[in-house]
């Protein structure tokens, strides 16, 4: 963290040091800070695919699926690494087959009540 820190004080305002550092407190289990310098990061250039990938991860994480949508797909629409798209696009396809699946539940759910409430 102080070679981070020392990184910041010779490089300002860079999204890439913004996207390091945010990666290593993720993986201290600092979420909450790591989201906080990912965010900042992104005030920089709020188009930057990594770090907006780094976020949706943290994101994904807290279990703010719909901010980690956001983020990917905002992601996806300005990177141009096309292996990075490539794992945009995984990450993305997970959170809507979660939500496919939650919400075939809840219809499955909901079904089953009204049958039980109308077979009483």
């Amino acid at each position: 963290m102080q070679l981070i820190q020392e990184l910041e004080g010779v490089v300002q305002n860079d999204p890439e040091v913004y996207s390091i550092k945010s990666t290593i407190l993720f993986h201290l289990n600092e979420v909450t800070k790591a989201e906080e310098v990912a965010e900042i990061g992104l005030l920089f250039n709020p188009v930057d695919s990594d770090l907006l990938f780094n976020l949706a991860i943290i994101l994904l994480s807290s279990s703010k699926d719909s901010q980690a949508r956001h983020m990917l797909s905002i992601a996806i629409d300005y990177c141009q690494k096309p292996a990075l798209v490539q794992d945009l696009n995984k990450y993305l396809e997970q959170i809507e087959r979660k939500y496919q699946l939650s919400d075939t539940w809840e219809i499955q759910r909901y079904g089953m009540n009204l049958i039980n409430m109308y077979t009483i």
